[in-house]
């Protein structure tokens, strides 16, 4: 095996890092102006954007029902509505 220069893994590795958190703010950007339109569907050739409507609840729904029960947990739960967008590739 050939030995490599830690130094030039670590440039590399922080050099990848920087790009890959510029990129994850580009992407949310992108994604807040999907968000923000009507449509949702979007059909490009090799692939198609879908922007759906979600909720996230927060909690171990299970283990709280098996603790408090079903009607305590409906009476009680917060849900989070989010949009997101997703890709599908051809």
């Amino acid at each position: 095996m050939s030995r490599i220069d830690p130094k030039l893994v670590a440039t590399a590795y922080v050099a990848f890092r920087s790009d890959r958190v510029r990129a994850e703010h580009q992407l949310k950007k992108l994604s807040e102006v999907l968000k923000k339109w009507k449509k949702r569907k979007i059909k490009c050739d090799k692939f198609t954007i879908f922007v759906d409507d979600s909720s996230r609840s927060y909690l171990p729904r299970q283990a709280v029902v098996n603790q408090l029960g079903e009607a305590w947990v409906r009476a009680h739960q917060k849900t989070t509505k989010f949009r997101m967008v997703r890709v599908v590739w051809k």
